[in-house]
């Protein structure tokens, strides 16, 4: 008989200028076939930091773990066990770990302007027992700023740039991309019942050796 069990926690904590929040969970499911089972854990911590003596500026982190251990098959032993037990050898045990962290800066200016800097870094490692290992890396950054119109708009500028990286050398090979890009937005309302925006987009695109600009 298959049974679950799990438990989580959570905790919030503001101490003068400093935010903190903290979760996780533990989630394990013995499965209803033969050797598919999961226990999961995940555990995520946010903190921020509003500096007192520099106004509207604010910097923090938000991070994410979690990791996956468990058994998969997908042929089955013969017709007559109904699917719940695996052919012999097709069993994997394997170990998936993801995480991310988040680092981000945030500036609001006595004009009301405001400037973000959001970046990220995100990590998936699979391992088993069957040679079909992976893993893979994305970096992200991003600079934002926005600046609010006296009567009624905003205008958005900004610049993205990603990577991101697989390394396998039994299952997918090794590959690697970039993603740069520039945009702008303008809304603006006029008459009070008029919204009107604008926006420009130009990025460049590589996977391996293949290039594009759009």
């Amino acid at each position: 008989n298959p049974t679950t069990n799990g438990s989580s926690f959570y905790h919030s904590q503001k101490a003068g200028n400093f935010d903190l929040v903290a979760s996780g969970n533990v989630f394990n499911d013995e499965g209803y076939r033969q050797g598919e089972t999961e226990l999961r854990g995940r555990f995520n911590i946010n903190v921020k930091y509003n500096f007192k003596k520099v106004k509207g500026l604010s910097i923090g982190l938000n991070s994410n773990a979690m990791q996956t251990t468990g058994g998969l098959y997908i042929l089955w032993q013969d017709a007559d066990s109904g699917g719940y037990k695996p052919q012999a050898g097709t069993l994997s045990n394997y170990v998936t770990t993801r995480s991310n962290y988040d680092p981000f800066i945030t500036y609001f200016t006595k004009k009301g302007d405001k400037h973000t800097i959001r970046t990220r870094y995100f990590n998936t490692t699979n391992t088993n027992n069957t040679n079909q290992e992976s893993t893979a890396e994305f970096y992200y950054s991003e600079y934002q700023y926005r600046h609010l119109f006296k009567k009624s708009g905003a205008i958005n500028l900004g610049a993205v740039a990603t990577r991101s990286v697989i390394l396998s050398d039994s299952l997918y090979g090794f590959h690697n991309g970039a993603n740069y890009a520039l945009y702008a937005q303008i809304d603006k309302r006029f008459f009070n019942r008029l919204s009107v925006s604008l926006g420009v987009r130009g990025e460049y695109f590589k996977i391996d050796e293949e290039e594009s600009v759009t």
